[in-house]
């Protein structure tokens, strides 16, 4: 920390900031001492430093600072610590709080083509009020899309009601969904968001087109079904209803898989590693251009829920500022490895090309398995298998 201190006064009921210098030769610790003999600081105090130690923040806070922040700096995080230090909504001017209700808003984060073309798409959409069929492989972002429906649409203030089949009463079945007390009651003339509505039984899938016929009532919420099946395979195959695909069919919309947006990879790790840092506390760290290359080539089989997890993982256990090329490809190893498939690694295998074992671990790009590679790789994880002779 410099000699020079820069006191931040917020003064609430003019709206204003008036900014303070102050030459000190001992720190800010040693104002925040000074304020403490006289009764406390006069407004919430954020500590900054670039070459701060733990004990140097558990000092400030012990001394009276609202809280410790580290250099570099994430402007999430920064805003979002300030934002508390001030004491939250009801403090903000009106404009303020504006800006931040939009800043928490659902974000389809991309400049790509794809992106572009999605949010048009999604943005008709909003202006009616049909029923609505969002496809997409697994971790796309299928309910950002219907979440974004929602909020832009003519129902934005209403609830936003996820219904997951799999959650309702095993006695009741699917028809739990239009009892009088059930998820479609409880969305009222909002929006309500099926989940893999390829799950929907039978008897429910019977009920729900008779609803969607009827849904003219007033108070009726807006449905929106998610799937990532192949719904008209289904169809083909009788195990989904004609009617109600082509009624959802009416108004599709398909999420691209990350592998076809790969452009995006770049601002999407940015949009994810400031908000895992303002959300979860998470150290600030920075993907240099290597790794930003290495990661839009690619081809994230668990699309945008894959690269999150991977930011996550990399924030809350790497360290250094810069996130380079070589850590990335460690962290997608130890990402792929978390499959289940690679349990498969436990037990000792021959190492011919056609065994289903280095088969799957060389489709998951955990190592090359050769004797040596699955000593390595049960090393490294600390996985249990039969000891294998040297040599």
């Amino acid at each position: 920390m410099t000699a020079t201190h820069v006191l931040v006064v917020d003064d609430l009921a003019h709206q204003r900031v008036e900014i303070h210098a102050r030459e000190l030769g001992g720190g800010g610790i040693t104002l925040l001492k000074e304020w403490q003999g006289e009764g406390g600081a006069p407004f919430p105090v954020i500590m900054i430093s670039g070459h701060g130690t733990i004990e140097t923040a558990v000092e400030a806070t012990r001394f009276g600072a609202y809280d410790y922040v580290e250099k570099p700096l994430s402007l999430t995080k920064l805003l979002l610590t300030v934002r508390g230090a001030l004491g939250g909504d009801d403090q903000r001017p009106p404009e303020a709080a504006a800006r931040i209700a939009r800043d928490t808003r659902v974000e389809l984060v991309g400049a790509s083509r794809a992106i572009t073309d999605l949010r048009q798409r999604l943005a008709r959409l909003a202006r009616s009020d049909v029923a609505a069929l969002v496809r997409g492989e697994a971790g796309t972002g299928k309910r950002t899309a219907a979440r974004l429906i929602h909020d832009t649409g003519g129902r934005p203030s209403g609830s936003f009601v996820d219904i997951d089949l799999s959650s309702l009463s095993a006695e009741r079945g699917h028809a739990a969904l239009f009892e009088a007390d059930g998820p479609l009651a409880r969305a009222g003339g909002a929006t309500a968001v099926i989940h893999d509505i390829a799950r929907l039984d039978a008897p429910g899938q019977a009920r729900l087109s008779d609803w969607l016929s009827e849904r003219g009532r007033a108070q009726a919420p807006r449905l929106i079904a998610l799937t990532a099946s192949d719904l008209r395979q289904a169809v083909e195959q009788g195990t989904f209803r004609s009617d109600l695909y082509h009624t959802l069919d009416s108004a599709p919309v398909r999420v691209p898989p990350l592998r076809e947006h790969a452009e995006d990879v770049p601002e999407l790790l940015e949009y994810w590693t400031n908000r895992l840092v303002a959300e979860e506390g998470l150290t600030y760290r920075h993907f240099d251009v290597a790794a930003q290359n290495r990661l839009r080539q690619y081809d994230w089989p668990g699309n945008v829920a894959e690269l999150v997890s991977l930011v996550r993982q990399l924030l809350a256990l790497g360290e250094g500022v810069e996130i380079g090329a070589r850590e990335v490809d460690r962290a997608l190893r130890a990402l792929r490895c978390a499959a289940p498939v690679c349990n498969l690694l436990r037990s000792d295998a021959p190492d011919e090309d056609h065994n289903p074992r280095r088969r799957a671990g060389r489709l998951l790009g955990c190592l090359q398995f050769g004797r040596r590679g699955r000593r390595h790789h049960r090393r490294r994880h600390r996985l249990a298998g039969p000891a294998e002779p040297a040599g």
